[in-house]
C-alpha cells in the first residue's frame, strides 16, 4: 500500500482524532503533521471536515514554538480549505490568515505579507460576523509588519482601518476584539516612544471593554489584562498617582481570579514599581510577593515580568536600595552590576578567580558582564541565568536585608580601556551648558 493512498489517509486521521481526543497532542502534532503531507484532494475526500482539528494542530504547534512545522501544516491546510468548502468560504480566509502569522513568526515577512493581504482580499470589501474579526487580526498583523519594516504611516493606516471595522461593523460590539486592537496599537504607539498617544489608547481601551460588556460587567481576566497595560502607560508618562489607582482596582479584581492566573505576578510587580517611585518603604516586599506569586506561565516568563518591572521605570535606579534589600545571594556583596567597572578590582584580585555577576533576572548581568569583557579584564567573567530569581526557583537560599557594600577599587587598565569602549561606541561627553 502507497504511503499516499486514500486508506493510509483515512487511517491517519482516525489516529489523530484518538490522540487528539486523549489530549496528547505531542502526537496529535505528528499523526497531523502526516495527514497533512497527504494530497489535499485525499484530504478533501475524508467524510468528516479535517480542517478544525488541523487548525487546532497547527496553533499548538505555534504556540510551542515549532514554527517551520507550523507554517508546514498550514500550507497544507491552505491547499485543502478551498477544495473542502470552496474558494469564497470564510475557511479560505482563515486558513491563509494563520498561514500569514506562521510565516511572520518563521521570519519570512514577504510570504507574510502577501498572504495576509490574500486573506484580507478573500474576506470582501465588508466583512461582518466573524469574519470582520478576523479581518481585525490580519489588519494588526499588517501593522506589525509594517512596524519591523519601519514604515510607520503603513502601519497607523492599518490600525486605521481596524478602527473603521470595528466601529462600523456588529464585531464593534465584541469587547474582546476591541481590546485585541487597542492592546496591539498601544504596544506599537509605545515602542515608537508616542507615550502619551499609548496612554490614551489604553484608557480607550477600558471604556470600550466596559461599555460592550453585558451589563457593563467584564470579564475579570479582560479587564484586569487591560488595567494592567493602563497601569504600564501611566508609569511610563509619571503618573504616579493614577497608576496606584489602576492597580488598586485591579488588585481587587485578582480576587476573582485563580491564584496561579499568569496576570497575577505581572499586577503585583507593577504595583512594587508604583509604591517604589512612591518612596513606599514596602515596595521590596511587594515585589518579594511578585516574585514568589504562583502563575500558570512557567518561571523563564516570571523572570521576565519582574525583570521589565524593575528596570522599566518603576524600580531602574532604586535596585541598590529596593532590590538589593528584597534579595541577594549569600555570600556575594549585593551590588548593582553596572558598579562593576568600579569593584572589580578589589573583589577579585587574583586573574585566576572567576567573577560572577548577577541581577534580578538577566539584563543587567549580561550588560555588566559584556562591559568588563569589553573593558579587557583577565578573569573570568561569566552572567548568572535568571539571576536572584532563578536562584530562589532553583529551591536556593536568598540573603534579605542585605546592605553591606564592595570596596571601590577597579582592576589594572580598567579606566583607559573603558574610555577606548567609549570611544568606539561613539559616546558623545556632555558639558554643563548642554
Amino acid at each position: 500500500m502507497a504511503l499516499d493512498d486514500p486508506l493510509v489517509t483515512t487511517s491517519y486521521f482516525a489516529l489523530l482524532v484518538s490522540t487528539v481526543r486523549g489530549g496528547r497532542n505531542d502526537l496529535a502534532a505528528t499523526w497531523g503533521l502526516r495527514l497533512g503531507a497527504m494530497p489535499p484532494y485525499y484530504l478533501a475526500s475524508l467524510q468528516n471536515d479535517p480542517l478544525p482539528i488541523l487548525e487546532t494542530v497547527a496553533d499548538w504547534l505555534l504556540d510551542q514554538g515549532r514554527v517551520n512545522e507550523a507554517v508546514e501544516l498550514c500550507e497544507a491546510i491552505a491547499a485543502l480549505a478551498p477544495l473542502r468548502d470552496g474558494p469564497s468560504a470564510p475557511a479560505v480566509g482563515r486558513a491563509l490568515a494563520r498561514l500569514g502569522s506562521a510565516y511572520r513568526d518563521a521570519g519570512r515577512q514577504p510570504q507574510a505579507r502577501a498572504t495576509l493581504q490574500q486573506a484580507l482580499v478573500s474576506l470582501g470589501p465588508a466583512p461582518g460576523g466573524q469574519s470582520a474579526a478576523l479581518a481585525v487580526r490580519i489588519l494588526t498583523d499588517l501593522a506589525f509588519l509594517a512596524r519591523d519594516q519601519g514604515n510607520i504611516a503603513q502601519a497607523e493606516a492599518a490600525y486605521g482601518a481596524a478602527h473603521k471595522l470595528l466601529t462600523t461593523s456588529d464585531t464593534g460590539q465584541d469587547p474582546k476584539a476591541w481590546a485585541f486592537l487597542l492592546a496591539e496599537e498601544r504596544s506599537f504607539l509605545t515602542t515608537e516612544g508616542r507615550l502619551d498617544d499609548a496612554l490614551a489608547v489604553a484608557e480607550q481601551a477600558i471604556i470600550q471593554i466596559i461599555a460592550h460588556s453585558t451589563d457593563a460587567k467584564p470579564d475579570p481576566a479582560l479587564l484586569l489584562a487591560a488595567q494592567r497595560d493602563l497601569a504600564e502607560s501611566q508609569l511610563a508618562t509619571d503618573k504616579i498617582d493614577q497608576a496606584e489607582s489602576t492597580l488598586k482596582d485591579a488588585l481587587q479584581g485578582l480576587q476573582s481570579l485563580p491564584q496561579n492566573d499568569a496576570l497575577r505576578p505581572r499586577i503585583l510587580a507593577l504595583q512594587a514599581a508604583v509604591l517604589a517611585r512612591l518612596g513606599r518603604a514596602d515596595a521590596a516586599a511587594t515585589l518579594q510577593t511578585a516574585l514568589l506569586a504562583p502563575g500558570k506561565d512557567d518561571q523563564p516568563d516570571l523572570v521576565a515580568v519582574i525583570e521589565s518591572a524593575v528596570l522599566a521605570r518603576g524600580l531602574g535606579d532604586t535596585a541598590t536600595t529596593v532590590q538589593l534589600l528584597t534579595m541577594a545571594i549569600n555570600s556575594l556583596p549585593p551590588e548593582h552590576p553596572m558598579l562593576a567597572y568600579l569593584r572589580a578590582g578589589r573583589a577579585a584580585p587574583d586573574p585566576a578567580t572567576t567573577l560572577i555577576v548577577n541581577c534580578a533576572g538577566r539584563t543587567r548581568s549580561i550588560i555588566g558582564t559584556q562591559s568588563l569583557i569589553n573593558a579587557g579584564i583577565t578573569n573570568r567573567v561569566v552572567a548568572l541565568r535568571n539571576g536572584t530569581i532563578g536562584w530562589t526557583l532553583a529551591k536556593q537560599e536568598l540573603e534579605h536585608g542585605a546592605n553591606r557594600r564592595g570596596e571601590v577599587g577597579a582592576f589594572a587598565g580598567a579606566e583607559a580601556n573603558a574610555r577606548d569602549v567609549a570611544y568606539r561606541a561613539g559616546v558623545r561627553h556632555l558639558g554643563r551648558e548642554e
